[in-house]
């Protein structure tokens, strides 16, 4: 492995091609100056070379790559799944979750909604950060497809008049019942971070919501 600074900004960084016959050729890939620094500080952190770490990287991407997805997407999505573990949210079968839902739901629909809109308030926080409208929108996609593994597609489109439609896409089956559970999930996510719904449909294994923006002080639970 050599690492020889080209100029003040970047490295040049030898890697063997270790998958060829000719496993003395190396292939030089130009990092960055800060990049390079870090990777040295994680390598000598993980006990290793600078060689080896980059490798490693340069496999867990091409892998990544080639399941179909961006590495990005796999770094945000663990970050995700860690936050909601913290959250004490756990994983559950589809057919447990609905049985158990509709159970509850039946049981006591009122109080069974209003549970559902308080824990998604809490869970908001996570989206209120978020500075803009533009990247909301995004966080807000991203939390629905990520945390309702029953969901096939989710779209958010911004309107002229400053409201968003909201649609989502669950399976077929879904209950129906199910769907208005989200349906409150969805209001305490939006209503913990400034935006009330203007309109909205549930239907089985579908949901539209039309909503806007709002002074927090003005949110009605």
């Amino acid at each position: 492995m050599s690492a020889n600074a080209l100029n003040s900004s970047y490295y040049g960084v030898a890697l063997r091609a270790m998958s060829t016959p000719e496993s003395d050729k190396r292939r030089t890939v130009n990092i960055n100056e800060k990049i390079a620094e870090e990777l040295n500080r994680i390598a000598n952190q993980e006990g290793k070379t600078l060689y080896s770490l980059i490798n490693e990287i340069a496999v867990i991407g091409i892998d990544a790559y080639r399941r179909g997805f961006p590495l990005k997407d796999a770094v945000e999505t663990r970050v995700f799944l860690d936050r909601v573990k913290r959250s004490r949210m756990i994983l559950v079968n589809q057919d447990l979750w609905y049985t158990a839902s509709g159970i509850a739901y039946r049981k006591d629909r009122d109080g069974w909604l209003n549970k559902a809109y308080e824990k998604a308030k809490w869970y908001g926080r996570l989206l209120s950060e978020e500075s803009s409208d533009d990247s909301f929108i995004e966080s807000l996609r991203k939390m629905l497809y990520n945390l309702f593994w029953d969901c096939n597609e989710v779209q958010i489109r911004k309107n002229s008049e400053d409201t968003f439609d909201l649609r989502v896409f669950f399976i077929p089956e879904m209950p129906l019942q199910h769907a208005s559970v989200v349906l409150r999930m969805v209001e305490g996510l939006l209503n913990s971070s400034g935006y009330a719904i203007l309109r909205h449909t549930a239907e089985q294994g579908y949901l539209t919501i039309l909503f806007k923006r709002v002074p927090l002080p003005d949110m009605q639970q």
